[in-house]
């Protein structure tokens, strides 16, 4: 069955839990998991923190509802010992849930102490790719095979044959990832919101765009942006040629509160339902 991941699990719940109960007959065909970065912790990273905090209702009923939930730590700097991190691995540790995460003493940690969570090796974490993939692409991705169960490559290797060599079950591939190819300031942009989220700046919502909105001009005929947004027809190929998990990303979603385009978002769900069904 195909697995779909999307963003905004918590800060987002509302449109989500009324979008399932909805559309309870697409999710014989598809598995849903959502993923957020809740609770202001420091090891949040992706996207800065907007004060998203869980509550027992949201658990429950994505428990009840058999959907997957992954807690969003990809900070490059992760201190074990953060008592807001280790609260949350012991709220959401069972069976079906998951961490993405870049840090390898944080790996370890959940590994040691929190046995049931699936790790995936995030996107952010993937500099310095060559396209097409080469040798030293294939190697990066079996190497980090042999740590983690699932990687979300970067969205340029989506469709590069080379992908086919590895092991399907473990790729997570972006559906939505809306950045340009083989961005400039991929690293350095991931790696000053993880630093804001770190230092616990107090955000608006202006300043949190700075933060996270695209560093390049957008409108610049030297960067190729949207490239790499898979459609419902590319998705159901690659499904048939043995990749499961695809990924939304809720970074290029409006996850922010009080938006309608977050509604859009959902529906293409139903659009990859259309195919795959």
């Amino acid at each position: 069955m195909i697995h779909i991941l999307i963003g905004g699990g918590i800060g987002k719940f509302d449109q989500i839990s009324q979008f399932i109960l909805e559309n309870e007959n697409i999710f014989k065909h598809i598995r849903l998991s959502v993923y957020d970065g809740p609770n202001n912790c420091k090891w949040n990273g992706g996207r800065i923190n907007r004060n998203c905090f869980y509550n027992n209702e949201q658990l429950e009923f994505y428990t009840k509802h058999n959907i997957g939930f992954k807690l969003v730590f990809t900070n490059d700097t992760i201190d074990v010992t953060d008592p807001i991190g280790n609260e949350l691995l012991d709220v959401f540790h069972r069976t079906g849930n998951g961490v993405t995460l870049i840090n390898d003493g944080l790996r370890r940690h959940i590994r040691k102490h929190y046995p049931k969570y699936k790790l995936t090796y995030s996107i952010t974490g993937t500099d310095n790719i060559n396209i097409p993939m080469n040798r030293s692409d294939i190697n990066v991705y079996r190497e980090l095979e042999g740590k983690y169960d699932y990687i979300v490559p970067r969205a340029e290797h989506n469709l590069d044959h080379k992908l086919l060599l590895l092991d399907k079950s473990k790729y997570e591939l972006y559906v939505t990832e809306g950045c340009c190819t083989c961005c400039p300031v991929w690293t350095e942009h991931f790696a000053s919101i993880s630093e804001g989220n770190r230092n616990e700046i107090i955000f608006t919502e202006s300043l949190a765009r700075k933060y996270e909105d695209c560093w390049l001009e957008r409108g610049s005929s030297e960067f190729d942006f949207d490239a790499h947004i898979l459609n419902a027809e590319q998705i159901s190929i690659l499904y048939k040629k043995g990749f499961m998990h695809f990924k939304m990303s809720g970074r290029d979603a409006d996850t922010r509160p009080n938006t309608g385009s977050y509604t859009d978002y959902l529906d293409s769900l139903l659009e990859i339902y259309e195919k795959i069904k």
